[in-house]
């Protein structure tokens, strides 16, 4: 499996606001704090949603050019960031990086060895780095390596 460093960059706030957007919490629009119904054992609306209405919940969201599972919006880590469309279980393969070879540094630079990296070009560029990640890069392919609820972004440990 071959080391892959991300290069991120800061938009020169504070830690704490570190690639934040301001105004609503990362283009998630706010959502009204309505009791949910009570079921009767059955698995809640919440958990039924339609890609549309995740997606929906996001201000700029778009659907992304790797996979109907995921989409593209603001992310609340830095920038952009890649979420699920659905729920998504553990195992599962997302898409396969695609890029082109170089030797320079970029922002959606992946490195494959300390000489050869990849600039990614397609929207698997979005996953952002968390140190809880839910997906991980095995070779040149993302796959979901625990379970991910519809709406929850995507994070890959960079290994920094």
């Amino acid at each position: 499996m071959a080391a892959v460093r991300k290069k991120v960059e800061t938009t020169g706030k504070g830690a704490a606001g570190k690639g934040t957007p301001s105004g609503k919490a990362a283009g998630r629009k706010s959502r009204s704090k309505k009791a949910s119904p009570v079921s009767s054992g059955k698995a809640s609306s919440r958990s039924r949603r339609t890609v549309e209405q995740v997606m929906a919940e996001f201000e700029d969201a778009r659907p992304s050019d790797v996979s109907d599972k995921v989409f593209v919006a603001t992310s609340p880590v830095h920038g952009k960031g890649l979420f699920a469309a659905t729920a998504l279980k553990a195992g599962t393969f997302i898409c396969r990086l695609h890029g082109m070879p170089t030797f320079d540094d970029g922002t959606y630079v992946l490195w494959i060895t300390d000489e050869l990296g990849l600039e990614l070009t397609n929207d698997l560029k979005y996953i952002n780095h968390g140190k809880n990640p839910n997906a991980a890069y095995s070779d040149l392919d993302v796959t979901i390596v625990r379970d991910v609820e519809a709406g929850e972004e995507l994070l890959h440990d960079y290994g920094w």
